[in-house]
């Protein structure tokens, strides 16, 4: 997000009282279910009004509004892509993610299994590398051994709040500013927002999901790795046309006029 934006939704990120990572760890959520929703920045004044009197907001060191790194790992010909551009219920993404706040870097598998749902293993280590070390890979499920040998493929920058119900099993995080790397081409959608509920069981019963149908939004689906694979790589892409023809109609320096203009009640 652009610093005039940033600046702008300060006094609502503000509203909301403060949950730390300790709290926020006591439930993990690894195993879950995801519900996505692609939003734009001018979007967020009113879902944050709806949400700050049920839900608290992540706060480490007096910040609110975190910065990610991510490497992801896939096969030369993009076999684990394709197992999610294909609709294959089974589907793996490894990766390394730096908590750039923090310096923390871990490594990461994220499972989709049956009845969609997110099965997530992370492990902590020194640095963000640029190769598996061999004792990631001999971390990777069976399963998917010929998919093997993954080298790194793309890099995806964001930034994220946190938001955490009060009374149920429930997190709300916004991801803005997304920006991705392949190593030789880039791209990046400062006005684009990408909301995931994360919980127990999938329901579109809470407060935040009830806001974003009012709002006029409906889930998606939105896989950071694969849209990004999509835009920047010559691979077969069509189904996730809606996800890329989504991103086509973020608007760009307008919507700051439209943000200022809900925040200050214009």
């Amino acid at each position: 997000m652009e610093g005039t934006e940033s600046e702008l939704l300060n006094p609502l990120v503000g509203a909301f009282e403060a949950v730390s990572l300790a709290e926020l760890e006591v439930v993990k959520l690894l195993n879950r279910a995801d519900t996505k929703f692609v939003l734009r920045t001018d979007d967020l004044p009113a879902l944050l009004r709806d949400l700050a009197a049920d839900y608290q907001i992540l706060e480490i060191g007096g910040r609110r509004l975190f910065a990610y790194e991510t490497v992801y790992f896939d096969t030369d010909d993009f076999g684990l892509y394709r197992l999610h551009h294909n609709g294959k219920p089974d589907r793996l993404k490894v990766r390394y993610r730096q908590y750039l706040d923090s310096g923390e870097v871990f490594f990461e598998m994220k499972r989709k299994v049956k009845n969609n749902r997110t099965d997530k293993h992370r492990l902590l280590r020194p640095v963000l590398a640029q190769e598996l070390s061999d004792d990631d890979v001999a971390l990777l499920p069976d399963a998917f051994a010929k998919h093997f040998p993954l080298k790194k493929k793309l890099c995806v920058r964001y930034q994220r709040l946190t938001l955490v119900n009060r009374d149920r099993t429930e997190r709300l995080t916004l991801d803005l500013n997304l920006a991705y790397d392949n190593f030789s081409r880039s791209a990046s959608y400062p006005h684009l927002v990408i909301a995931e509920l994360k919980q127990n069981r999938a329901s579109l019963c809470g407060e935040a999901a009830a806001s974003l149908r009012r709002h006029g939004h409906r889930p998606t689906r939105f896989s950071k790795y694969a849209v990004g694979i999509a835009l920047l790589e010559p691979v077969k892409h069509n189904n996730f046309k809606p996800c890329l023809l989504a991103l086509d109609k973020i608007s760009t320096k307008r919507q700051v006029l439209s943000l200022k203009s809900q925040v200050l009640g214009l």
